[in-house]
This record gives structure tokens, C-alpha cells and sequence, in this order.
């Protein structure tokens, strides 16, 4: 028996386990004793964690696997659709199979009051079949603080502006990865839409998507008016210094974003100087990730020393660049008067294991005890 699913025999055992824990506990309810009440509270604790941890994985064309769900649509929390054998189809065909699928998702979770997260990664699904996922968004009365990852499909701009449409229309997810998607510029354009108005969107991952430095300018822009979104990841989005040009001006007075992620974009002086501007007129990014950008020491040197005008950053990685230790003992010498950054990650594969360990020498005379090194 494949472990990845809970089968239909399952979900009747799971329901009998629990009646019967209960049911072993009803006289309970009948005594005063005190050991009796703290036994009955912790199997009941128990209980709901047996019943918070359970998600039901589902194949997109198993009927099996949806029937399942279909006789318990209040018992699990997460919905996690997985692709078996899909791949394998030619387009037309998986698509058809994917949107029957959906459209059953649809009609099951329409009773659901429990589902707060929805995993549908890597099951092909592309343009043709995001408007089933739109139509579920649209139509659901019961679907709330949804969490929604749709990450490495095939959506195009297409398929993307028709799912950024309907978020906005309807305020019901916290989070969305559309991550290793095919979204592109006119994609990133649609949900910068999205963000200037969302009420609850708290987290977006768009990264992998090909939305260029025009699709980052877009979204930049939107979060002057956005004062909800958390969280911004944008890695390997072939954004440069021109996409980051304006990021300090649109993120001056917007104090909820509090991570950005920028890893796997060559950036280059200009981004460097952009994201040093950020740093120094932000009052609310607390995590930045700037891996593979290729930077280099003296790029590394405008964003560091901008961290003096900067307190509330408190995690940086600079990690997997192209920094040297002679640039690494001047990063120390920067970081000498530190009193707010709390985290720095400086992982290099250029340098030896004897330079490392003289890099982690000068770190150790010039930063302040609250900074911790990651290597």
C-alpha cells in the first residue's frame, strides 16, 4: 500500500478511534474527581491533535482518494494534490484530467469549514485549467484563510491574470506560491493589482517566473498602498540594478513587508546602490536574502554600510557570492558599531577553509556579541 494516501478503510478507522476515546471518557462528565477531569483534558488534547495533524494527499485521478474525502470534508486541514502519472499524457489530455479533478475539489469543498491550505505543486497544470481553481475561489462560501501553493505548473501571464482577478474580487487567501511558474512580466503586472488593494494577502512567492525587471518595477510599486503583505520572494527573476532602481522610494513608508528575498538576480552596482537606499529609509524589513547575486566587495560595501542609518534589519545572507576575505575584513571593519543586525550569513564556496577561519578571526575582533556568523 502506497503510505502517501490515507485510503477509505482508513478515514472509518480514524473516526472509530476517536468515538471510542471519547466514549471510553463519557462518565467523566458525571465525577468531581480532579485526576479524572486532567486525564480527560490531555486525552482530549490529543484527540485534536490527531485530528489537527491529518491531510489528505489525493492523486488528480484518483476517485478513490476523493470519495474519501468527500465522507469527511470537515476532517482535514489540508488539501494536497500530487500527480501520478500525468506527466505522462500528452497536454490535452492531462489538462482534461486535471480540470475534472478540480472541478470535484470544487464540489466537495463547497461543505468544508476546516481546509485552510490547498498543495497543488507540480501537477501540470497550465492556463487551461486555473479558471476551475478561480471558479473554487469564486464560488466557495466556505473557503477562508486559505493558504495556496500552486508552484512549479505551467501558468502562463494568461492563467495568472485570470487567478490575480478573482484574489482580488474575492479576500480569501493569507498566502499564495506561484513559485516556477511561467507568469512572466504581464503576470507580475496582475498581481501588482492584486497588492494594491488586497486586504489579506500576508505572503507571495513569485520567484522563478521570468517577471523581469518591468514585472518588478510593477509589484514594487504596488506596495507603496500595501500595508498587509509580510513576506516578498523574488528570486531568479533575471531582476537587475534597472528593476531595483525605484525599490527604496516604494518601500520608504511601508513598515508591514518585513522579508524580502532577491536571491538569484544579478543586481550589480546600481541594484547595490538601490538596496543600500533601501536599507538606510526602511523602517521595516527585518529579513534580507540576497544569495547567488553575484555580488562582489565593493557592491558588498554599499549595502553594509548603510546598515548604520538601519535598525531594524535583523537578518542578512550575503551568502554564495562573490566575495573575497580581503572583502570580508572590511565587512568586519563595517560592522564594528552594529547594534540592531543579529544574523549574517556569509557562506562561501570561493574561499579556502585557512581563509575562512582568518575571516572568522577579524569577525570575532571588530562585531559586537549580538551578531552571529554563519559560514
Amino acid at each position: 500500500m502506497d503510505q502517501s494516501f490515507i485510503p477509505l478503510d482508513m478515514i472509518g478507522e480514524i473516526f472509530t478511534r476517536i468515538v471510542k476515546d471519547l466514549f471510553d471518557w463519557r462518565d467523566i462528565f458525571n465525577t468531581k474527581s480532579k485526576n479524572e477531569w486532567k486525564n480527560f483534558r490531555r486525552v482530549s488534547k490529543e484527540i485534536k491533535a490527531l485530528v489537527d495533524a491529518i491531510y489528505l494527499k489525493v492523486m488528480v485521478n484518483s476517485t478513490t482518494s476523493m470519495n474519501a474525502l468527500n465522507l469527511a470534508p470537515n476532517l482535514f486541514n489540508e488539501f494536497h494534490f500530487i500527480q501520478r502519472n500525468v506527466a505522462l499524457l500528452d497536454h490535452r489530455h492531462s489538462q482534461s484530467i486535471i480540470s475534472s479533478s478540480l472541478r470535484k475539489l470544487g464540489t466537495i469543498l463547497e461543505g468544508s469549514t476546516t481546509i485552510h491550505s490547498l498543495r497543488m505543486d507540480a501537477i501540470g497544470i497550465a492556463s487551461e485549467s486555473v479558471w476551475e481553481i478561480a471558479f473554487l475561489l469564486r464560488e466557495s462560501s466556505t473557503l477562508k484563510d486559505l493558504h495556496l501553493s500552486l508552484a512549479f505548473n505551467r501558468i502562463d501571464w494568461v492563467g495568472a491574470t485570470q487567478l490575480a482577478s478573482v484574489i482580488e474580487e474575492k479576500n480569501t487567501l493569507i498566502s499564495l506560491n506561484l513559485g516556477g511558474n511561467r507568469m512572466e512580466c504581464e503576470g507580475a503586472k496582475a498581481f501588482a493589482s492584486v497588492l494594491k488593494s488586497n486586504p489579506s494577502l500576508t505572503l507571495l512567492d513569485l520567484s522563478s517566473n521570468s517577471i523581469g525587471n518591468e514585472g518588478a518595477i510593477a509589484i514594487f510599486s504596488s506596495l507603496e498602498s500595501n500595508s498587509i503583505l509580510k513576506s516578498l520572494d523574488l528570486r531568479n527573476n533575471a531582476i537587475d540594478g534597472q528593476g531595483l532602481e525605484g525599490i527604496a522610494s516604494s518601500l520608504k513608508c511601508n513598515y508591514s513587508l518585513t522579508s524580502l528575498d532577491l536571491s538569484s538576480n544579478v543586481i550589480g552596482m546600481e541594484g547595490a546602490e538601490s538596496i543600500g537606499l533601501l536599507l538606510a529609509e526602511n523602517k521595516g524589513i527585518n529579513t534580507l536574502i540576497l544569495e547567488y547575486c553575484k555580488v562582489k566587495d565593493e557592491q558588498a560595501f554599499v549595502i553594509i554600510s548603510n546598515l548604520k542609518h538601519n535598525s531594524s534589519l535583523k537578518s542578512l545572507s550575503l551568502g554564495y557570492n562573490l566575495l573575497t576575505l580581503d572583502g570580508l575584513k572590511q565587512i568586519s571593519f563595517l560592522l564594528r558599531d552594529n547594534q540592531s543586525l543579529s544574523k549574517l550569513n556569509l557562506a562561501n564556496g570561493r574561499i579556502t577553509h585557512s581563509e575562512k577561519l582568518m575571516a572568522n578571526n577579524h569577525f570575532k575582533e571588530n562585531i559586537t556579541p549580538i551578531l552571529s556568523l554563519e559560514w
